[in-house]
C-alpha cells in the first residue's frame, strides 16, 4: 500500500510539474507581440451568441486587429471562424467582419473564411485562401495563451506568421481565466499528439 501511495504522490508531482510548466511556456510566449507589416492580419475566431454578440475573447481579437490595421501594418484583414456549438446560425467570422466594418475597416479590405471549426481547421483553409492570393506571411491575432499553437499550425502549411496578442490592446488576463484557458489549451495539445487532430 505504501508502495501505491508513493507512485500516486510521483504521478500527481509529475502532472502538476507539467501543468505548472506548461502553462508558464504559454505565457512567456503569448506575452511578446512579435507584429509586423504583412500583407494581411488574421483573426482567429471566437464565441459569439445565438443573437450574433460578440463574446469577451473576440471583441479583444476584434479589437487589436482594428489597432494593428490603423497603425498601417498591414491592408487586409481575414478573419476566419464557422458556426461552433450554442451559436444558432451565426458564423464567427461574418460577426467579426461586421464589427470591423462598424469600426471603419472598409468591406474591400476585409475577407472571409467561414467554414473553419477548430484552429487546425483555420490553418488549413486560412493558409489555402493565402496561398491562392500568393502570400506567404501574415500577422496572426488571438490570445496570448492561444498563439503558440497557432503559430505552429500555420508553419506546417509554410506560412510564416508574426503572432500578435490580444492584450496587447486590451490588456493581460485575469489569473483566473488565464488559468481556465491556458489549461484548455494544453489540453487542446495534448489531444493533438494523441491523435493528430488540432481542436
Amino acid at each position: 500500500m505504501k508502495r501505491f501511495f508513493r507512485w500516486l504522490f510521483i504521478l500527481i508531482g509529475a502532472i502538476c510539474l507539467l501543468w505548472s510548466g506548461g502553462l508558464l511556456t504559454l505565457w512567456l510566449y503569448g506575452r511578446q507581440d512579435r507584429a509586423q507589416p504583412a500583407p494581411v492580419i488574421v483573426v482567429l475566431g471566437a464565441k459569439v451568441s445565438p443573437t450574433g454578440r460578440m463574446g469577451p475573447a473576440l471583441q479583444r481579437r476584434v479589437a487589436h486587429a482594428w489597432t494593428l490595421w490603423q497603425k498601417g501594418l498591414a491592408q487586409t484583414i481575414l478573419c476566419t471562424g464557422g458556426n461552433g456549438p450554442e451559436e444558432g446560425n451565426q458564423i464567427e467570422a461574418e460577426v467579426a467582419c461586421s464589427a470591423l466594418q462598424t469600426l471603419g475597416v472598409p468591406e474591400s479590405a476585409i475577407v472571409l473564411e467561414s467554414r473553419a471549426t477548430s484552429t487546425g481547421e483555420s490553418a488549413t483553409w486560412v493558409s489555402e485562401i493565402l496561398r491562392q492570393r500568393g502570400i506567404t506571411s501574415a500577422i496572426i491575432v488571438s490570445d496570448g495563451y492561444h498563439l503558440a499553437r497557432t503559430h505552429w499550425l500555420f508553419a506546417k502549411h509554410g506560412i510564416t506568421t508574426y503572432p500578435s496578442p490580444a492584450q496587447a490592446t486590451n490588456g493581460r488576463l485575469s489569473t483566473r481565466n488565464f488559468l481556465t484557458f491556458g489549461t484548455r489549451e494544453l489540453l487542446a495539445w495534448g489531444w493533438y499528439w494523441l491523435t493528430g487532430v488540432s481542436e
